[in-house]
């Protein structure tokens, strides 16, 4: 009768652990504009797990949150209690979103894997130069105040258009949504594209772009147009004058023919 009493203590034991675990990971599937809650403790490790290496990471407070890269993954620990704030995660052809909060560690997740959900389409019928009528895209970002910018430069057959900008209360940095569109192109072609294309100039100087998500590299007929969001550091840029954005592809008629200018500023 002891043995099987041990035998039953153990399996509760086991069964608690068991359940203890489960509760410390756990899988989250998110979309481009999703927010994702992450919860952290103070004196303990939070492990972000992606299917793709993080290529860069913007934390919205950098002195509450320390970020470190680990191989395909983020480990995030709190220096402060209490604390709160946004986390966007880069990686080549992804962003995605968070909201840090530390909390206790009887709440804390231990592991995250986080997954790209299923999207929002963007479908296309046939030509359509006249980019002004697409919809602008907000930035995604939770908390951050933004205005639509509408700013447009054709230099045929290629469009760019500037759709909006969010400027965070908080934080160093700004971040602007835009839009490339390939008018004239044949069924079956297909024109590439570097990073290194988008540039960002402020008095004829280049401003580093921090990070660039794009959900493309190319043109075709069936997706002629390439969505991207970058961000800058505000510390890299004057309120008082205007930004050039711009793309200077191989396929672009001239370097300078495509620039769209708006205020860093709301």
């Amino acid at each position: 009768m002891k043995w099987l009493a041990f035998i039953i203590a153990s399996l509760i034991v086991l069964v608690h652990y068991s359940h203890a675990d489960q509760k410390k990971a756990r899988s989250l599937s998110l979309k481009d504009n999703d927010v994702g809650e992450i919860r952290t403790a103070l004196g303990y490790s939070t492990i972000l797990q992606f299917d793709s290496r993080p290529t860069s990471v913007v934390v919205g407070d950098q002195d509450s949150f320390k970020v470190e890269y680990v191989g395909d993954g983020l480990t995030i620990k709190p220096v402060v209690p209490g604390v709160k704030s946004n986390l966007f995660v880069f990686t080549d052809y992804d962003r995605f979103n968070f909201r840090l909060v530390a909390t206790t560690a009887d709440l804390a997740d231990f592991l995250v894997k986080v997954s790209r959900g299923l999207s929002k389409s963007y479908p296309v019928e046939g030509y359509q130069p006249r980019v002004e009528n697409d919809p602008p895209k907000s930035t995604g970002l939770p908390n951050v105040p933004e205005k639509k910018i509408g700013k447009v430069a054709s230099c045929w057959p290629v469009t760019l258009t500037l759709d909006k900008l969010g400027v965070p209360t908080s934080g160093n940095y700004l971040v602007l949504t835009f839009r490339l569109r390939h008018s004239s192109l044949k069924n079956g072609q297909e024109l590439n594209f570097s990073p290194g294309d988008i540039e960002i100039l402020q008095a004829k100087k280049m401003v580093p772009i921090e990070n660039l998500y794009l959900d493309g590299m190319s043109f075709s007929r069936s997706k002629p147009v390439v969505r991207g969001t970058l961000v800058l550091k505000r510390s890299e840029v004057k309120s008082s004058e205007p930004v050039l954005a711009g793309f200077s592809a191989s396929f672009v008629p001239s370097p300078k023919c495509l620039r769209a200018s708006f205020q860093p500023a709301l």
